[in-house]
């Protein structure tokens, strides 16, 4: 005959149970957990793949587009178009791509400090924004150490050894820019000094001249036109820009009334051009809750577009100087 459990042994039945089905709840809601985490993860790493084969795609379209729009305009009709700095918007199911064309030939070449007239037209830019003359004249030195392959510094320039100074320590990189970000890490560059330069120089590949398009520019980017026509030559760039009528060619520019107080042999000549050489397009492309954004600067002086640039991530979209309100007059 079995013997009945007291009330004793069914309690701990009863909790044995009740433990249990706590562990196993709770394992549950683990495992729901990690499959909803896991559709999202996957769900993302989709978008992303997505976005990315649209930015891959955004280089096939900006080269067949510059192609076909070279067909039909002439130089001088692509830099008076390029002046606007148009917009394309092309949406797509889940998102869309916008471009942006640019003239490239805008902004003064990192490249080219490696060299005396590069180095002497950075120094130029930077006092005309502003940046006293011995400022200006150590911060070009410490950007052409950072890019020049020797352990000698120039007057006011900074080698390794300034920088494995610092904490973290790190060395210079004796080779141009990949990205205009790099100054960041310059000795002297802080972050105003960043912004301002910013919008005027281009990381142009070793040894690339600066090649300024006098009719791309606008009134903003004055101070572009001064690292060439010499320096305390703002106003007359200013005057210059805000003054085109019809396209300047080398005759009609050495010919203007704001030229002539300019001493043309303290002046890059030689590194302006009157049509368009160098088009970049930044494409930004939004696919659900995926952003990409990217630029490819293209040659386009024998005819037909030739990448020499292409640069991922937000910080490579372009940047322009805002606007005076004595500009937009």
């Amino acid at each position: 005959m079995s013997r009945r459990p007291n009330d004793n042994e069914r309690g701990a039945v009863l909790l044995t149970t009740l433990l249990v089905m706590s562990l196993m709840a709770t394992v549950a809601v683990e495992m729901l957990d990690d499959v909803r985490f896991g559709v999202r993860r996957t769900a993302n790493m989709q978008a992303a793949a997505q976005a990315d084969a649209y930015t891959l795609a955004a280089q096939d379209f900006a080269r067949s587009y510059l192609e076909a729009q070279l067909k039909t305009v002439t130089p001088e009709q692509m830099s008076q178009y390029l002046k606007t700095r148009p917009q394309t918007v092309l949406p797509f199911e889940g998102g869309g791509m916008t471009l942006r064309l640019v003239d490239r030939g805008a902004c003064i070449s990192l490249g080219a400090l490696g060299g005396s007239a590069g180095r002497r037209q950075f120094r130029r830019l930077l006092t005309a924004l502003g940046i006293d003359i011995q400022s200006a004249a150590n911060l070009t030195s410490v950007a052409a150490d950072w890019i020049d392959t020797d352990s000698q510094a120039l007057p006011g320039g900074a080698e390794d050894y300034v920088y494995l100074a610092l904490d973290p320590p790190y060395r210079t990189a004796n080779t141009a820019m990949q990205s205009i970000t790099e100054l960041r890490a310059l000795q002297g560059f802080d972050e105003a000094i960043y912004q301002a330069v910013r919008p005027f120089v281009c990381p142009w590949p070793d040894g690339q001249a600066s090649q300024i398009n006098v009719n791309a520019l606008g009134p903003d980017q004055a101070p572009v036109l001064a690292a060439l026509l010499g320096d305390n030559t703002l106003p007359q760039a200013r005057a210059l820009l805000q003054n085109a009528g019809a396209p300047y060619t080398a005759q009609s520019f050495a010919a203007a009334p704001e030229v002539q107080g300019i001493d043309l042999n303290d002046a890059d000549i030689n590194a302006l051009s009157y049509a368009t050489n160098f088009i970049g397009i930044e494409a930004r492309i939004v696919y659900q809750s995926v952003q990409r954004v990217v630029t490819m600067d293209f040659d386009i002086t024998n005819g037909s577009p030739k990448l020499l640039m292409r640069r991922l991530g937000a910080e490579s979209g372009y940047v322009f100087a805002p606007k005076r309100d004595e500009d937009a007059q």
